[in-house]
């Protein structure tokens, strides 16, 4: 998953604070609830900074929660009033168009999101000159937007141009594990996989060197160095990184990025041929079901786990459970369906749509 500068997120490309999931999601709750307050004060005054800045803020609020119409509805109240305003009121515009351009990724909503994205950067680019570090964020920002439009070459030279001027500029440690893992598993799905390995060898060579890792920034790259082993085909050395990832992701809290992980293993086991401990994990990893989808309506990893399970039973003929199985994917696949649909997800919606029809296909012809 390529990661977005401002979130630490799975694919999807949010990363969480490390928090239990429900401890989050009150925290987000009771957050969203401050602004709220905030609110009834602040807008039966005159615009204001606060105002602006309480906009943009509930609306990073929404995002962090996947609420991305509710985000986009708040990011536009925000730069109603700051981009007709002052000087002081820039940061907060350029958070704002920054904001909806993640946002508007995650909808789907490419075009949308290049143009606030590019705004964004032009302005930054007058303001800041181009060695600084947010230029390299905004870098890595249009990067993840290619990537989840599906343009490799573009998404691949944004995340390296953001890599060179956070270099450069001598950013933080983290936003340079950034770029260095988004340009990892770009490489890695191009097939360059020398290359993948000299990227996120270089993001875990860099935390390790901090005196206190953060902890769920080494799960990532972890994570990463195994799917590019996956991708090789080096199904021992993907399972001992995908492990790693779980190890330091259990014990932080079993949330979004622990699933993921156990996705993962689970993938490699099967891959390999050892059904038995990749049902065990996947079967795990269906635990965290209510959690996820609660705390992130849109993931598809409860599904992945699901197509994980299928395929272990229909490789070793376990006709009944195989059934089972499908149809459970496919209920999956219908939550999912009315989750795009209520955000507009056209492009999540066709994806969703498309599997719904493999799967049914399969039910279809499965023997009874």
């Amino acid at each position: 998953m390529p990661v977005c500068e401002y979130i630490f997120l799975y694919h999807y490309h949010i990363h969480y604070h490390p928090f239990h999931e429900s401890d989050q999601q009150g925290y987000l709750s009771r957050g969203a609830d401050n602004y709220e307050s905030a609110l009834r004060v602040l807008e039966n005054q005159e615009r204001s900074l606060q105002l602006a800045t309480v906009y943009q803020r509930l609306g990073w609020n929404m995002l962090q929660q996947a609420r991305n119409l509710d985000a986009n509805r708040y990011f536009q109240k925000s730069l109603a009033i700051s981009l007709v305003s002052g000087e002081e009121f820039k940061p907060v515009s350029l958070q704002s168009m920054s904001s909806m351009g993640v946002s508007l990724t995650q909808l789907g909503k490419f075009d949308d999101s290049e143009r606030y994205h590019f705004a964004c950067l032009k302005q930054r680019l007058k303001k800041l000159g181009e060695n600084h570090p947010s230029i390299g964020a905004c870098y890595n920002n249009i990067g993840v937007m290619y990537d989840q439009k599906g343009d490799a070459e573009n998404a691949f030279k944004y995340y390296k141009k953001g890599l060179e001027v956070k270099l450069k500029s001598k950013a933080p440690v983290m936003s340079i594990v950034f770029s260095l893992s988004n340009a990892a598993n770009m490489s890695s799905s191009m097939g360059n996989y020398r290359e993948a390995h000299r990227l996120i060898d270089d993001a875990l060579m860099r935390l390790t060197e901090e005196k206190i890792p953060p902890r769920e920034a080494l799960a990532c790259t972890y994570d990463t160095k195994g799917k590019i082993y996956l991708q090789e085909e080096k199904f021992i050395e993907a399972e001992e990184m995908f492990q790693k990832a779980v190890d330091v992701r259990e014990e932080i809290a079993e949330n979004m990025p622990y699933l993921e992980s156990l996705v993962h293993l689970a993938d490699a086991n099967r891959r390999s041929g050892n059904f038995e401990r990749s049902l065990s994990i996947a079967k795990k990893g269906l635990k965290l079901k209510t959690k996820a989808t609660a705390s992130m309506p849109l993931n598809t990893l409860i599904a992945e786990c699901l197509a994980c399970i299928a395929d272990v039973y229909g490789r070793t003929n376990n006709i009944e459970k195989h059934r089972e199985t499908l149809e459970k994917i496919e209920s999956e696949l219908l939550r999912l369906e009315q989750v795009y649909l209520c955000q507009c997800n056209e492009k999540g919606l066709e994806k969703i749509r498309n599997q719904l029809k493999d799967v049914k296909d399969k039910l279809d012809n499965a023997p009874d």
